[in-house]
């Protein structure tokens, strides 16, 4: 039997950049996504309800220490913060940003958090923003979805399914909220 961990964070300090494999490679494009409203979503929010979807983890290799979960935040009220997450099979959940400079060489840096406007989306993507994982538990990724709680800054905790995939495979579009 496994023992679970449960570890919550909130992120306070942004530290230097740092090259980490686990990360994506970087895209055209390595800031957060934010469009107006949720177009993608078939889902009528109620005000101030925050819906997450498309979320999935990329499966860690054999003795990997790290991974990245990526989603998809629609806000349908005031602007608001992800400032936080938990994951029972890691140590730590820590807000990262993909930059990539003029040499074409990626780098990572954690975040204090991700601000979603008032009714936006912000997509949290390979190469961009993501949720890094740290100190797996490798019997948490022995089934095909597992749960991430998020956690707002107007003290929303949103439970979300995340689906395990090889790669950057496309989401089969989940929802949580």
């Amino acid at each position: 039997m496994a023992v679970t961990r449960k570890f919550s964070l909130l992120f306070t300090a942004v530290l230097g950049t740092v090259v980490v494999p686990a990360c994506a490679p970087p895209q055209a494009n390595d800031a957060p996504t934010q469009t107006r409203g949720c177009a993608h979503s078939n889902e009528k929010l109620n005000t101030g309800e925050i819906l997450i979807s498309d979320g999935w983890i990329r499966k860690p290799r054999d003795g990997a220490r790290a991974t990245a979960a990526f989603f998809t935040i629609c806000n349908a009220g005031p602007e608001v913060a992800l400032i936080g997450a938990e994951f029972q099979s890691a140590q730590a959940a820590e807000l990262h940003e993909t930059r990539t400079d003029n040499n074409a060489i990626a780098s990572m840096r954690k975040l204090d958090q991700l601000l979603v406007g008032q009714n936006e989306e912000l997509r949290l993507e390979p190469g961009g923003a993501h949720l890094m994982l740290i100190g797996l538990d490798a019997a948490g990724f022995a089934h095909a979805e597992t749960k991430i709680s998020l956690q707002f800054s107007d003290g929303q905790i949103v439970d979300a399914d995340f689906e395990i995939r090889n790669g950057d495979q496309h989401s089969s579009g989940h929802h949580a909220h």
